[in-house]
């Protein structure tokens, strides 16, 4: 099972089939738990889809990898994920998984720079988006 953005903990583990909401409290209080190789006790911590879950030192959720690419956008390239006119900066990339990747930013068609792609999500915000 993979998150999407955030979800608490204790909500990720009752999804699960093998566990109800009250296995999940004792699983919690018991420490039986690990979230990216930790012992977490509270129901209320954020889990990601990058954050590996274990029970009792089994794999629930592998955590998926994050990926950071920064790429020299040329002239004439579109900034975007998509496009039926023009080529993409995601065009330029060989990766499997492109669908999953999104820019941080953009540049104009004729502007030539520094395109930074990720498939972390809350890193792509925190760049984009600071407070």
């Amino acid at each position: 099972m993979c998150v999407a953005l955030l979800m608490r903990l204790d909500r990720f583990l009752s999804n699960l089939p093998r566990f109800n909401r009250k296995s999940v409290r004792l699983a919690l209080a018991s420490g039986r738990v690990q979230v990216d190789g930790q012992i977490t006790t509270d129901p209320h911590y954020d889990v990601r889809e990058f954050s590996c879950v274990a029970f009792d030192m089994q794999i629930l959720q592998p955590g998926k990898a994050a990926r950071y690419f920064m790429l020299h956008k040329p002239q004439g390239c579109v900034s975007a994920t998509t496009n039926a006119q023009h080529a993409t900066v995601l065009d330029l990339l060989d990766e499997p998984d492109k669908h999953e990747l999104h820019i941080a930013g953009r540049l104009d068609f004729n502007t030539t720079g520094l395109m930074l792609i990720t498939n972390d999500g809350q890193w792509s915000r925190r760049l984009t988006q600071p407070h």
